[in-house]
This record gives C-alpha cells, sequence and structure tokens, in this order.
C-alpha cells in the first residue's frame, strides 16, 4: 500500500454494513425454526433502535501477469442506529495487508435520513469532516432495514435447521438456525445496501449471484425472540463480491478466496432515544466519496495510462494525470520529477506521482510522495519492519541501517529492507530529502520478483536513475 492519505466516504462502509444487518430485520409449544423466525421478523418489524457491532474478515490471492499477491482484510464496525427518522452513528477500523505492506484505516460516520435524501458525514481523523448525500426514494430508505429473511423462513421460502441443542452468546440462552442463503436473496440485499450507498454501492450493482450460496448460522435470544447474531460465510462468493468492487475481468486476473465470513451482532433493542450530530460534521462541505476498498486495487497490473480521478483529504477530487514530467507542490515545497530512463509514464497529482516498470516478470514501481511538517527522521521513524518478524506469512526479513549521503546529486537519508511474502521476493527502498521549510520528498521504490530470487538488478544504478531525475526548488 501506498502512503496516500485519502478520504475514505461512509458509501462503502454503510455497504458492507446494511448488506448484513439488513439480514436481520425485518411461542406456545415446542418452538421450530419457523415459528422462531415469525416471532423474530415481527419483533424486527417493530424495532425502534439498536446497536450493532459487525466484524468482516477476507484473505485472498489475486493473480495477475504471472504474480501473485495476498490480500488480507480485518475490518471491524460498531454503532447505533435509529429506525425512525433514520439516524447513524458508526465507527470503523480496517486493518488491510497486500504486497507485502499494511495499513490501518479508521472512519467515523453520522448518517441521517432528509427527506428523500440520505447525508452521511465522515472523518478519518475526528476532526476534518466531509459531507455527501444521495436522493433516495422511500422505497430506498426503508429498505435499508427491511430485508427481511425471517419472514423468508417463516413462510417456508427458505429452509433453516434448529439445532437441538441451545448456545450461549454473553448472558442470553440463544437458538441457533442453520441455513443456505441463495443467489437471489443475496441480490436483494445487496440492492438494499446499493440504495444506501449511492455511487459507491453502485460496484455491486451489476453483480450475477446467480448459482451461489452462502452457509448462514442465525442465533436469536430465546428470552426475547430477537435475533442477536447473523454469521455468514461469503468465500463462495467472496471472488465475485471482490472482482466487482476493484473492477476487475476475469481475462485479467485470477482470483482465489480462502476465508470472507460476516459476523454481525446486534444488542440495546429499542434503548436509543436519540443520536447527536455534532456541529462540527454538520458544518462540514460536500465532498466527493471516496471507495473504501481503493487500497485493494495496488496489486500487480499492466501500466494505466487514462486519466483518472482521486480524492485528497480535503475532500476534492483531483485528477489524476499522466506525462513524462511531473510538478508537485505542497506548502513551501516544490519537486519536479522527470520520469527515470526505462520507465513507464508518470501518474501523478499536485503532491504526489508513481511510475513503475515490468521486465519478464519482474516489477519495479516507485512513488513519490511531499510530507509537509515532516524531517527525514520522523520519517524514517515510520518504517519500522519488526511487524513483519511477527507474521508468519513474511519469511527471509533484512533491515537494514539508515544511511545518509548523496543519490543522484541530492543530501538524502535511505533505508533498505528485503523480505519474502506470498511466494515473492521484495526490496524496498524508503528515501527521503529536504523539499523546502520543515518539508520532505518522500521516493519508496519496491522491487518484486519470484521468492528466492538473488538480487535482479544493479542498486546504485537504479537509484542514481531514480534521483537524478528529481529537481527540488
Amino acid at each position: 500500500m501506498k502512503r496516500k492519505n485519502h478520504r475514505r466516504g461512509a458509501g462503502v462502509l454503510l455497504a458492507l454494513i446494511i448488506a448484513a444487518a439488513a439480514a436481520l430485520t425485518g411461542c406456545a409449544g415446542k418452538p421450530t425454526s419457523q415459528s422462531l423466525a415469525k416471532t423474530a421478523s415481527e419483533k424486527m418489524g417493530e424495532i425502534k433502535s439498536a446497536s450493532l457491532e459487525e466484524t468482516l474478515v477476507m484473505d485472498a490471492s489475486i493473480g495477475a501477469e504471472g504474480m501473485s499477491v495476498d490480500l488480507k482484510l480485518n475490518m471491524g464496525i460498531s454503532g447505533d442506529v435509529i429506525v425512525d427518522p433514520y439516524t447513524a452513528h458508526l465507527k470503523m477500523k480496517m486493518d488491510l495487508e497486500a504486497m507485502g505492506q499494511s495499513e490501518t484505516v479508521k472512519s467515523e460516520v453520522y448518517a441521517e435520513r432528509d427527506g428523500d435524501k440520505l447525508v452521511t458525514y465522515t472523518t478519518d481523523d475526528g476532526s476534518n469532516w466531509v459531507r455527501s448525500e444521495e436522493a433516495m426514494s422511500e422505497a430506498a430508505l426503508t429498505g435499508m432495514l427491511n430485508f427481511d429473511l425471517y419472514n423468508l423462513i417463516a413462510d417456508g421460502t427458505v429452509e433453516a435447521v434448529l439445532a437441538e441443542e441451545t448456545q450461549t452468546i454473553g448472558d442470553k440462552e440463544v437458538y441457533v438456525l442453520t441455513l443456505e442463503m441463495k443467489g437471489e436473496q443475496l441480490e436483494e440485499a445487496m440492492a438494499s445496501s446499493v440504495s444506501a450507498a449511492g455511487d459507491a454501492g453502485a460496484l455491486f450493482k451489476d453483480v450475477d449471484l446467480t448459482g451461489v450460496t452462502a452457509p448462514t448460522t442465525v442465533y436469536i435470544d430465546k428470552k426475547s425472540g430477537y435475533p442477536v447474531r447473523l454469521e455468514m460465510d461469503m468465500s463462495g462468493l467472496g471472488a465475485t463480491l471482490l472482482s466487482s468492487a476493484m473492477g476487475m475481468s476475469g481475462e485479467d486476473y485470477s482470483m482465489d478466496v480462502r476465508e470472507f465470513t460476516v459476523r454481525v451482532d446486534l444488542s440495546a433493542f429499542n434503548t436509543i432515544d436519540q443520536i447527536a450530530i455534532p456541529d462540527q460534521a454538520r458544518s462540514a462541505k460536500e465532498g466527493a466519496d471516496q471507495d473504501l476498498l481503493e487500497g485493494l486495487t495496488d496489486v500487480p497490473t499492466a501500466p494505466e495510462t487514462d486519466v483518472k480521478e482521486e480524492t485528497t483529504d480535503e475532500g476534492y477530487t483531483d485528477e489524476m494525470k499522466t506525462g513524462d514530467r511531473a510538478e508537485l507542490t505542497m506548502g513551501d515545497s516544490h519537486a519536479v520529477i522527470t520520469k527515470p530512463e526505462g520507465f513507464d509514464e508518470l501518474r501523478y497529482s499536485d503532491d504526489y506521482a508513481s511510475a513503475d516498470v515490468y521486465d519478464n516478470g519482474a516489477m519495479t514501481d516507485i512513488f513519490y510522495y511531499l510530507f509537509e511538517n515532516t524531517t527525514m527522521d520522523q520519517y524514517l521513524d515510520f518504517t519500522d519492519a519488526s511487524y513483519m518478524r511477527e507474521d508468519a506469512d513474511y519469511s527471509n526479513v533484512k533491515e537494514g541501517e539508515i544511511q545518509s549521503g548523496t543519490i543522484g546529486g541530492h543530501e538524502a537519508k535511505w533505508k533498505k529492507t528485503s523480505f519474502d511474502y506470498s511466494n515473492l521476493a521484495f526490496i524496498k527502498y524508503e528515501i527521503c530529502m529536504q523539499a523546502g521549510g520543515n518539508n520532505i520528498l518522500s521516493v519508496e521504490i519496491t522491487c518484486t520478483n519470484d521468492a528466492g530470487t538473488e538480487q535482479w538488478f544493479d542498486e546504485k544504478a537504479l537509484l542514481e536513475n531514480v534521483l537524478s531525475h528529481i529537481e527540488i526548488k
């Protein structure tokens, strides 16, 4: 993952929540799966508010152009929802690993209904908020919480098996129902999510789930009749959903999803009277929605040449450009990057640029970024590779000492780290130099080849080539 501080919008976050939580909306004698589901459906049909906690875990591999990259995602979401008028407060933490690098993303979201619109307020730092809104029909707004899995079980449309023994969740004794959600039922749940998520949810609009199933387990509180937990194994459709989210075609990529599970816990039914949206959030300016899964798209692929859009921390849309020369500016810093010899054209915005080259299965990727109010030592403090040694997926980790000197005509500090990850060998250089005031320009160079390959390039020539094509003004 590259050090881009993207503003994560609420769209896909809400889509992931609602896709799972929607399935949770909506007895004298020995209970049956149908009688329990009927009670749960009635309960959820009258619900006023609830708290939710969701976890999503994914472990997958993506292959492209003879290379394979592991993707690991662990996301936790918690918050409160009021049904009418629809209001929500959600917090999210996502840990993502890809191509030997890791990133943690945190977001906080408030959402509310405003007439026929859903308005969301999002922050990833607790102070800078972005506002977005989507026009929504009455059916779409109510549909976010009304996909009634339990009614389908109650009327026999979906067959569920009631376990002979109850289980315990916290201090609750629960009945356990197991079933298989079919593609058409999943599509109905996703349709509600797409409506709720606006443009971001449209990522899943054309997903074909025909013939797929998702083993599902539902836990119903024996005393209250409320459904308190749903667990879904989505590994069978994970490749389809992830490919759609990333805009990938089967001809260009192969994908193996080893794990894709979702768990949603509901509690505190009808105890939340109000969700107060902070004035600071309400005063936020309109911003472009950002795909939460954007970081997942940094996998091996052919060099892009089309102009595309990126969203900055300030929430405005910034056009990505391509060419042989890029001018980067941030505060007092100004750097001119020209394309190094042998690399494909630059892709750049105001404060970062990238370039890469593929050669017989080996890849070299460069990422340039301007950091404001950061020293070289502060930057290199964040390059610690100790987490790799604690993760069994990494091997042959070798972390060099921080060095300083002249490279390509620039006084710089740098560190070299090498490791194996997902059957690939990585050699990474993290370089920084002063760029005006208390700002720096960082240059990350990542070289990738098959695991076990001896160093396959001339280190000095590579570093000289890259840094000699940088001008600091």
